[in-house]
């Protein structure tokens, strides 16, 4: 390499060091103005929050419990259910209605086959006009020899032997009768009717099935009147009082149902406490007699009471503590200074919060604006504000 190429090669590494330098000495110097500048914002910003901060506070008020809302889930039931049958034995002749059907109390639902009863019934006809023809038989027997007992040419054991014939045609005319009724009464029960107003629900048996007794032909439920059973724990069941009406959702839907019955026993399976709650079927709207079917799901809301020592300030109020636990800031007139609070909460609703843990009774909770303090800060502008105005400071502080 000659020596003016080794200059200019020592001339371009020092001024490529030099823009280095300057460049970095630059960077600093920014740096360096840009912190004094945030620095002196901030500083600016902490004397604004605690010379002119006002804080609301709200006086606590401790409870020994509290009352939250629980929803309830149960179930709509037809008033009555039942699977209706034949009394007799034989072979399902006729089908009258289907599945989906509703019904009129007394309305034919299915025929048994009637060719053995109908026999035995013109057998019994036949047997009961003999019957009758004897017995008029033994009745002109009987007047005959009653003249001649009077005419004394026949023996009084003549009579007495003419008027037992009497009385045995006439007792098993009689029997012929009441059999001849009891057929009919068969004949009747033959012919499968309605219990009560009803919608069809199922068909068990098909035409030409040969049904024994008692065995279920179809499902009827009631169509006039429904319930809604649910199962709610026992200080809310036996709270409740018969003849008591509550508000039942359905979805957007909402009716009153009126309580009817509470179980005396426990449900094996959820250990609740039945509740049945009738509901008036001509009070509803009919969109609403159109939405309601047995079976549906409805829902209840009750009011349960839970032993816990607390009480309720708005969620403003609330900041975020450590381990679940959340802080809340009350303010020492004393001191004149807020002082940090652990609390639990316990529930929460739509505007406030019911907590326990560390405040007492009368203590000033700082109610919204809360992560514009700090534990320790000195406040001189304070307002005490009423617990009934919880709604508009929640909606503020959010």
């Amino acid at each position: 390499m000659s020596s003016n190429t080794q200059i200019q090669y020592n001339r371009g590494k020092w001024l490529l060091l030099l823009i280095s330098s300057l460049c970095f000495l630059l960077l600093a110097l920014l740096m360096i103005l840009s912190g004094n500048s945030g620095g002196q914002a901030y500083a600016q910003s902490e004397l604004f929050v605690i010379q002119n901060a006002k804080v609301e506070v709200l006086p606590v008020s401790i409870q020994e419990n509290f009352q939250r809302q629980r929803i309830v889930y149960g179930r709509v039931e037809s008033a009555k259910r039942t699977n209706v049958g034949f009394e007799l034995s034989g072979i399902l002749q006729r089908l009258d209605v289907s599945e989906g059907d509703t019904v009129q109390q007394g309305k034919p639902l299915a025929t048994l086959d009637l060719s053995r009863l109908n026999a035995r019934e013109n057998e019994l006809i036949a047997a009961l006009n003999r019957a009758q023809a004897d017995a008029r038989l033994a009745q002109i027997s009987l007047q005959r020899v009653s003249e001649l007992v009077k005419a004394k040419l026949a023996p009084q054991q003549g009579l007495d032997e003419a008027k037992a014939s009497v009385e045995a045609a006439q007792a098993f005319v009689s029997e012929v009768d009441a059999r001849l009724e009891s057929l009919r009464v068969e004949k009747q029960k033959s012919t499968l009717l309605a219990p009560f107003d009803a919608q069809v629900i199922t068909q068990l048996i098909d035409q030409g099935t040969v049904v024994t007794i008692g065995e279920p032909v179809f499902t009827l439920i009631s169509i006039n009147r429904l319930e809604a059973r649910f199962g709610l724990p026992e200080n809310i069941a036996f709270g409740l009082r018969l003849g008591e009406q509550h508000q039942i959702s359905l979805g957007k839907t909402v009716f009153t149902g009126t309580v009817q019955s509470i179980a005396k026993q426990r449900t094996l399976t959820t250990r609740t406490i039945d509740a049945v709650f009738s509901i008036d079927r001509e009070a509803l709207l009919p969109e609403q007699l159109t939405a309601l079917v047995s079976g549906d799901l409805v829902n209840i809301s009750v009011d349960l009471t839970v032993n816990k020592k607390g009480a309720w300030i708005p969620l403003s109020a609330l900041s975020n503590g450590v381990r679940g636990l959340w802080t809340v800031l009350v303010y020492d007139g004393n001191e004149g200074k807020l002082l940090a609070r652990t609390v639990a909460v316990e529930h929460l609703d739509a505007e406030r919060a019911y907590v326990s843990g560390a405040i007492r009774q009368g203590e000033q909770v700082v109610v919204n604006g809360t992560h514009r303090f700090t534990p320790g800060q000195a406040v001189n502008q304070v307002e005490q504000i009423d617990a009934l105005d919880i709604a508009s400071i929640s909606t503020k502080g959010l």
